[in-house]
This record gives C-alpha cells, sequence and structure tokens, in this order.
C-alpha cells in the first residue's frame, strides 16, 4: 500500500475498507468475535505504520462484504494533537470492486466529524504531520490498487471544521503600540484571535453543518485531480456570523487549488449564485477568486464586515472576493452594480471592502445618493449627531478610497434638503482626505468645501444657540482636524440676504461645536461687510451703507472677544472688547472709536447733518431693541470733527441706559457755531418718562451759517448764503416724556431764548426772546410759540416793538397774532392761521389793522 497523502474528510474510511477488501477468505468468518479480533490485531498495525500520526479505532462492525461499520474514529498529529474524530461512520461497497482493485464506495455516512486543520506556516500543516511520513516525487502514478478510488454518494452530518491559521499584528506596528494591538485582538468578540503553542493564530469555524456529496472522485489514474458535486451544504460560519444554506454546485481540487462552479445558496435572508476559486499552500496565504451575483442581499447578512453596514434593509449587487495582490493577507469585498434601500434611503454604484489589514480600507467608491437620509448616516456614524439633523442628502460620492484612517474623497457632491425648515436647502461640493476609524470623531486632512448655497435656517433650527443671522451662505474654505472642531484655511465666503451687495469675508480660523452653540477663533478680512443687509438679521442695528476691515473674534456667541476695524463711506469704525452676538439681547462691552464718521452715511439717513466726527470712548450696553437698553456708552469728540462744516473743537458725553430710559449723566460740546450742555434724561418707554434740560450759547450766529444754509442743495435754506447773519444768544430747553410713539403725550419741549444785537438777512434787532411750549414732538407738535424783538428793523422799516403769538397744532400755527410798532407810533396788527390740506398748505388772514398818527 503507498504511502500517499490522504483525504481529510475520507481517508481514514477509504483506508479500512480498502484492507478489508483484501482479506478476501477472512470474510467469512468476520461474524465471530475472532474474526473482529483478527482484523483489529492484523490490520491495524499496518494501518497504523502507514502514517506518521496516532490512529485510534472504534468498535468495527458490519457485513464486511458490502458493508462496514466503525464506532469512532481518531487521528492525532504524533504529538498528540486533534485531527480527525468522528461518530459512527458506514461504508456501503461493491467486494467485485475490490477484486478489479477499485475502490468504489457506494455510500459513505460520517457523523459528528470535527476536523481540526492548523497552518503552522512554511506550508507545514498537521494533517501533513498526521498522515504524510515524506513527500514523494511528482512521478506518475499507476494503475495500481488505489489508483481509483470513488464515492457515488457521501454524508456528513454534525460536520465542526475549525482552521487556525497564523496571526500577527500589522508589521509598522512597534512597542507599546504593538502590544496594545495583540491585546485588542485578543479580547475582541467580532474576531477571535488566541494565543496558543508560543504564537498567535487566527480561527476560523464552521459548526452544525451537514454535507452531502456525489460523484466524488478521490483518485483516477486518466483524470488529475478531485471532483465532486455537492448536493446540498448547510453550515454556520460563526466569524463572520455567515449561516451557509442550500449551497450547491460542482468543484474540483488539482493540487493546492479548489474550483467550484455553478455554486448557488443562500444566507439567512439573501441568495447568491456564482463561482469560486480558493488556492492554498506555497507558504503563502490563502487566495480567493469569488463572484457571485446577489439578486436578494440583506444587509443583516453583510452586517459582519464593519459596524457601519447596517442591520436592515438590502438590495442587488454583485459581489466578487479576492486577495489584494500586494498584501495577500487583505481580503477585498468589492460591491458593484449596487442598488441597496435601508432606513429611508437608497445607495446605488459601487464600492470594496479590504479586510485584514491593520485597519478597514474603503476603495474605488463610486455611489449616488438617492437620497441617503440622516437615518442612515446616524447609522454610520456609530450614533447620533451633536444636532438633530433631518432630512436627506442627494447626490454622488466618489473616491479613490484607501484606509479608513487616510481616506482620500475625490468628488462629493451633494444637496441637503431639511425636513425641520421646508424649502430650506444647502448645496455644496468636497474633496480631500479623511480619517473614518471612528465616524462620528472623523478627522479632515485638508478637505477643500464648496459651498453653493447653506440656508441659515438649518443651523439656526438645530442650535438654538446659533447666531440669529438670516439668508445663506456661499463659498469656499479648507477644512482641517476633527469634522466639528475644525480648523478652517483659504476662506471666501459671501453672506446674502435679500437684494444689495453680499457681505464677503475672507480669511481663516477655526470652530467648535458644543452644545451651548459655536466657538469660534478667527481672523478675517471683510470685503465688504454689508451693514444694511445685516440689519435684515439685527432690526436694532443702526447702521447703514458697506465697510471694509478686519474682525478677530475669539469664543462663544454669547461672549466673545473681538477686535475689528471697518472703514466705509460713513467712516472708520474700531471696536475692541466683549461681545454678545445671539438673541434675545446682544451687547457690546469694551472701547469704541470713530474717525470721520458723516452721520448721512453712517444711518442712512438725510436728516442727519454731514458730518465729520472724530471721536472714541467706551461702552458696556447690551439690548434686545433700543428701548429696553442697559448699560452705558460714553465718548469725547476730538479736535477736528465738523458738523455741516462747522468745527467742533472738542466734547464729551455720557449716556445712562435703564430699561426705558437713557440718562445724560454729562454732555458738553463746542463748536465754532455754539456751546452745549445737557443734563437728566428721556424716556424710551412710555413707563419711563424723564426730563432733560441743556443750554446753548451762541456766541455769533454767523457760526450757525453751515447748518441755516447746508451744503446740500436738496435741503431748503433758511437764511440766503450771502444775507448777513450775526448776533448773540441764549436758549435754555427742557425735554420731557418719551419717544415712545405710542404714548400720546410724548416729548414736551419748552424753550427760552435771549438774543442780542440779531442781524438776519434785512431784519435787525437790539434784543429779541423767543419762547415754546409743545407737547408731542416727534409726531407734529402742539402747543404755544411767542417771539418779541425790539429796537429792530424789517426790510429797512424801523421798528420799536415786535411780538408774535401763535398756537400750535400738528406742527402748523393753527392761530397767530402779529403786531408791531414803529419808531414814529405806526402801528400794525393781523391775525389769522395755517391749515394743511393734503398736499397744500393755506394760510388764512381774520383780521388786519392797520393804524398811523
Amino acid at each position: 500500500m503507498s504511502r500517499r497523502r490522504l483525504v481529510v474528510l475520507g481517508t481514514a474510511a477509504v483506508l479500512l475498507t480498502l484492507l478489508a477488501g483484501t482479506v478476501g477468505g477472512v470474510a467469512a468468518v468476520t461474524r465471530t468475535e475472532a474474526g473482529r479480533a483478527l482484523l483489529r490485531r492484523a490490520l491495524l498495525p499496518v494501518l497504523q505504520a502507514a502514517i506518521p500520526g496516532r490512529l485510534y479505532v472504534g468498535a468495527i462492525g458490519g457485513t464486511f462484504v458490502t458493508r462496514l461499520t466503525i464506532d469512532s474514529l481518531e487521528i492525532r498529529t504524533p504529538a498528540g494533537r486533534p485531527f480527525l474524530a468522528t461518530g459512527p461512520i458506514s461504508v456501503t461497497y461493491d467486494p467485485r470492486d475490490l477484486l478489479d482493485r477499485r475502490i468504489v464506495i457506494k455510500a459513505l455516512e460520517v457523523t459528528r466529524p470535527v476536523v481540526e486543520v492548523v497552518d503552522y506556516g512554511n506550508d507545514d500543516w498537521n494533517w501533513r504531520r498526521a498522515l504524510q511520513r515524506g513527500r514523494r516525487g511528482g512521478g506518475a502514478r499507476g494503475r495500481g490498487f488505489g489508483s481509483f478510488i470513488k464515492l457515488d454518494t457521501a454524508t456528513l452530518r454534525e460536520l465542526t471544521l475549525v482552521l487556525r491559521k497564523p496571526w500577527s499584528p500589522a508589521d509598522s506596528l512597534r512597542g507599546a503600540r504593538r502590544d496594545s494591538a495583540i491585546a485588542y485582538n485578543l479580547t475582541r468578540l467580532d474576531n477571535e484571535v488566541r494565543r496558543e503553542e508560543g504564537r498567535l493564530a487566527h480561527m476560523y469555524r464552521f459548526t452544525r453543518g451537514t454535507l452531502a456529496l456525489s460523484h466524488v472522485r478521490l483518485a483516477d489514474p486518466d483524470t488529475a485531480g478531485i471532483a465532486f458535486a455537492i448536493r446540498r451544504l448547510d453550515v454556520v460560519w460563526v466569524l463572520p456570523p455567515f449561516w451557509f444554506r442550500e449551497l450547491s454546485g460542482q468543484g474540483r481540487i488539482l493540487g493546492d487549488t479548489l474550483w467550484l462552479d455553478g455554486a448557488r445558496f443562500r444566507l439567512a435572508n439573501s441568495r447568491a449564485a456564482g463561482r469560486a476559486k480558493v488556492v492554498w499552500g506555497s507558504n503563502l496565504p490563502m487566495r480567493y477568486d469569488v463572484a457571485l451575483q446577489g439578486d436578494t442581499v440583506a444587509f443583516a447578512d453583510l452586517a459582519w464586515i464593519h459596524p457601519t453596514v447596517p442591520h436592515q434593509g438590502g438590495g442587488s449587487t454583485q459581489l466578487t472576493i479576492r486577495n489584494d495582490p500586494r498584501n495577500l493577507n487583505v481580503i477585498e469585498y468589492t460591491l458593484a452594480d449596487m442598488d441597496a434601500r435601508a432606513l429611508r434611503s437608497r445607495l446605488r454604484g459601487r464600492m470594496t471592502y479590504a479586510v485584514g489589514g491593520p485597519v478597514l480600507a474603503v476603495n474605488d467608491v463610486d455611489l449616488d445618493l438617492r437620497p441617503a437620509h440622516t437615518d442612515f448616516l446616524r447609522w454610520l456614524n456609530g450614533g447620533p449627531f451633536p444636532y438633530d439633523w433631518q432630512g436627506a442628502l442627494t447626490g454622488r460620492v466618489a473616491g479613490r478610497g484607501g484606509p479608513i484612517t487616510d481616506w482620500q474623497l475625490d468628488d462629493a457632491r451633494l444637496a441637503f434638503a431639511d425636513a425641520h425648515v421646508p424649502g430650506a436647502r444647502t448645496e455644496g461640493t468636497a474633496r480631500g482626505r479623511v480619517n473614518l476609524y471612528t465616524p462620528a470623531e472623523a478627522i479632515l486632512k485638508g478637505v477643500d468645501v464648496t459651498i453653493a448655497q447653506l440656508d441659515l435656517r438649518t443651523p439656526r433650527f438645530v442650535n438654538p444657540n446659533f447666531a440669529e443671522v438670516n439668508g445663506i451662505v456661499r463659498g469656499t474654505m479648507r477644512l482641517d482636524s476633527l469634522w466639528y472642531d475644525a480648523w478652517f484655511s483659504r476662506a471666501d465666503l459671501e453672506h446674502v440676504d435679500g437684494p444689495g451687495q453680499p457681505s464677503r469675508f475672507t480669511g481663516g480660523g477655526r470652530y467648535t461645536l458644543v452644545p451651548e452653540g459655536v466657538i469660534v477663533d478667527v481672523d478675517l478680512q471683510a470685503v465688504p461687510l454689508n451693514y444694511t443687509m445685516l440689519s435684515r438679521s439685527y432690526p436694532t442695528l443702526p447702521l447703514r451703507g458697506q465697510a471694509v476691515g478686519r474682525i478677530r473674534a475669539q469664543g462663544i456667541g454669547d461672549d466673545m472677544a473681538v477686535q475689528a476695524v471697518l472703514a466705509g463711506e460713513g467712516g472708520e469704525i474700531t471696536f475692541t472688547g466683549r461681545a454678545d452676538a445671539t438673541d434675545p439681547r446682544v451687547a457690546a462691552r469694551g472701547a469704541w472709536r470713530l474717525r470721520g464718521g458723516n452721520l448721512q452715511s453712517l444711518f442712512g439717513d438725510n436728516r442727519y447733518p454731514v458730518s465729520n466726527l472724530n471721536m472714541a470712548g467706551r461702552a458696556d450696553i447690551a439690548w434686545a431693541f433700543i428701548p429696553d437698553a442697559v448699560g452705558t456708552v460714553d465718548g469725547a469728540v476730538d479736535l477736528f470733527s465738523t458738523i455741516n462744516s462747522a468745527r467742533v473743537y472738542g466734547g464729551q458725553f455720557r449716556l445712562a441706559f435703564d430699561s426705558g430710559r437713557v440718562r445724560v449723566d454729562t454732555a458738553a460740546v463746542e463748536s465754532s457755531a455754539l456751546r452745549l450742555t445737557a443734563r437728566g434724561g428721556v424716556g424710551l418707554l412710555r413707563e419711563r418718562p424723564d426730563t432733560l434740560v441743556a443750554t446753548v450759547d451762541v456766541d455769533s450766529l454767523g457760526g450757525l451759517r453751515p447748518w441755516v444754509t447746508p451744503v446740500d442743495s436738496g435741503t431748503p435754506a433758511l437764511v440766503a448764503p450771502s444775507a448777513a447773519l450775526a448776533g448773540v444768544a441764549t436758549v435754555r430747553l427742557r425735554l420731557a416724556g418719551t419717544v415712545d410713539t405710542l404714548d400720546p403725550r410724548g416729548l414736551a419741549l419748552v424753550a427760552q431764548g435771549a438774543l442780542a444785537d440779531v442781524a438776519v438777512a434785512g431784519a435787525r434787532a437790539a434784543r429779541a426772546s423767543v419762547a415754546l411750549d409743545v407737547q408731542d414732538v416727534l409726531r407734529g407738535a402742539t402747543g404755544t410759540f411767542a417771539a418779541t424783538a425790539d429796537s429792530a428793523a424789517l426790510g429797512g422799516v424801523p421798528v420799536a416793538a415786535l411780538a408774535v403769538e401763535a398756537s400750535l397744532q400738528g406742527g402748523l400755527a393753527d392761530r397767530f397774532t402779529a403786531a408791531v410798532r414803529t419808531a414814529n407810533e405806526a402801528r400794525l396788527r393781523l391775525a389769522g392761521g395755517v391749515t394743511r390740506l393734503g398736499d397744500s398748505t393755506r394760510v388764512r388772514l381774520d383780521s388786519l389793522e392797520v393804524r398811523v398818527d
């Protein structure tokens, strides 16, 4: 009998059958105990001598002519380690085949076979140690006894197969990192690695197997290799958890290569068909070439590949399994023509999972998202997002991929439809490298993002602490570090909220998403910042127009350190301090400066005078809307300021806001036109009235010429530019009440003024006085007005005395009287009223009295 390689699952039974057939004449006595004893004493030692391992054979029975039974069979290596152990074995054969020097098994049944295959490396296997005493050259096999072995049917029940292969961590790991990788793999539950016989081994377990074979050709002098037909195989692959059912196909083995063609099988919830090729030996890892068509694939059957694979849903795909030619230890699972549906999502395209390296790799990704719902993305993330994003992501993702610790994204074109805010849509593209080892902690490695549109209603909804900015953002930037704690650079962003020039910002910095809001550390150039557009988000912002400059901000929305320098048509504004930009209250605390401030441009209102103001001060104020402001604002006016060309020599002020009113603690301004001092307060809400007292001293009315003859030709002049204007005036003002337009009382103004040596155009007076007492100043004054003058001249006519009185209604003198006495005692008296109808003003004279001595 030749010492050739014995087949793992059938050799022992075949050898016993062979030995039983050669005893010929002994068959007649096999029914007796003496015969069985003779068989065991004579033949088993021969069989034991044929293999180097240890052979244990249980009770032998059967007819010995056509059927042989063995109670149990066990083969161990010379060192005593198990290789094969079985329960009952039954072999049915035709003894005439034995006479023809052929071994033909009609039926082979093995119960509870347990096969342990151990790869020690260098093409050293435990089955070689157990069954082969030495290796022979490749000479041609003759037609002797044993050169033809065939099984018509073979059935293995309750099969268990354990394969142990060498395992080691990645070569790139050294020292503590290598020890940590070993400790992790020894304790992980999704991959069985054990330390045994002084080495690390990766274990593959197949249990609960039932295998039915037919037309098994183990040896044929006219044909090379082994061939067999699998009628059915049911087996559980423990890790990964595959439960193969109803597997069938045609197989053959030649040397160290297994082919399986026309294979069909199903998993717990999937069906597939295809072919497979497996190569072992040559001191190399096992090589695979598997191609399957899965018309019905359930994700639950593939969830073992990686935790990010959903446990529900499924679809169809073409699956190929191959070794990476650069590293045969890495197995690539390629999903092509994929059409998968799960968690309200649908993905179409292709991708490749590479398993067996230091980390999972995902390569050659080309996916259409139709869509990818946030429910699906949360599963990929491995947990909830920091914010409750809800909606559908559509578009395409393509990338060369690579290890998930350094994954290359080549092109992502995505659009997000927000389910929280109907109509809110965000679109953009991205490319770069990402570390996805822990999806929830994804690390960006230079990801270039182009934002076609970011609807700010989306971040405002999911994060109540997000700044209350309306509109959209668009532009480009590069992101690095954690996706939720990222550095951004090369930023070029625009903010759009309605018509007008968008605000544009360039620069870089850092943002951090936290439950309390967004922490920022940014250094941006505004090119420009559109105050008018920003006021649509912050209606209490009084500034208008545009400005360019630099903004640095550090902190969270409700407490940021800010440095800003912004220059525009309204002047240059500088602020250094802290700010709160979150609703419902915004706040500022720090130093401010205004250079070249033009009030008309700065506030976008022609009712303000043309100015060139230079002043600085400090502010500590908070407000939701101006009337409820709380805090202080103080400042000083520089020497080189002007208002309507009137030079301001200096001044200072301090305003205290107190929830509905503003107190003027200090106000003093001196200019070429006048000197103003004020103290007191003004109510901003009707519940908080107050009184402001001011004094205006005019050394020369000529200094007021820039105000009464404005440069703006669209404003009517009170005095012709060439007319005379001179005199001295002192005016006392008392402003009481509130500026709340809902208050029927409004502001009340009491003014008394004294003038001397007055010259206005063709009118002159040695002395004059005015008195004004009106209510509801802001909505059309109602009250009284009186004025007197003596030693005057009107149009060249000397006037000894002049007196004018009027009652005001809606800002008009609805009733007035005027009395004039000349130097020669002539007297003039008239009375009337002024009314307005639509856009017409009517002056009515009720009486006219002239008396001349």
